[in-house]
């Protein structure tokens, strides 16, 4: 019967899952259930819509993701990230930028640069809830 499953459902994606291994379309359905789950529990910015997300290979970029303000896109780069577990991390990490008053951080990323930013310091705090979504998602895969 396991044979059966993964012949129609597919390999078991697990957090320790290395994105090298799951197709675009995979990370995509792990894109969008991890930002219902944000939508739902953390909250709508009620001042812009809900942002586009993007799964891309950023070459030799260290950065996991980023959140464009101007497009109010999140892009995730799946190479950076290395797994699903990081992956989740990085959309609830940057759907917090999404939430916050991004004229501010960059008033305050000037005083006090990334470490020491608030914002970040929250969106990282933020992080923590990859547990919960996950139990939340990981039967939609």
């Amino acid at each position: 019967m396991l044979y059966l499953r993964v012949m129609i459902k597919g390999p078991t994606t697990y957090l320790k899952t290395n994105t090298s291994t799951l197709t675009r379309t995979a990370l995509r359905l792990i894109a969008m259930e991890t930002m219902k789950y944000c939508m739902n529990n953390m909250g709508i910015n009620p001042t812009k819509p809900i942002p586009t997300v993007s799964i891309v290979n950023r070459g030799r970029s260290r950065r996991y993701g980023q959140y464009n303000t101007m497009r109010n896109k999140i892009e995730i780069h799946y190479n950076v990230c290395g797994d699903v577990k990081m992956v989740i991390k990085t959309i609830i990490h940057e759907y917090s930028h999404y939430l916050q008053n991004m004229k501010k951080y960059y008033k305050l990323y000037k005083l006090v640069g990334y470490d020491n930013h608030p914002y970040e310091i929250e969106a990282i705090r933020n992080e923590t809830i990859y547990s919960p979504c996950w139990k939340h998602i990981k039967n939609k895969l």
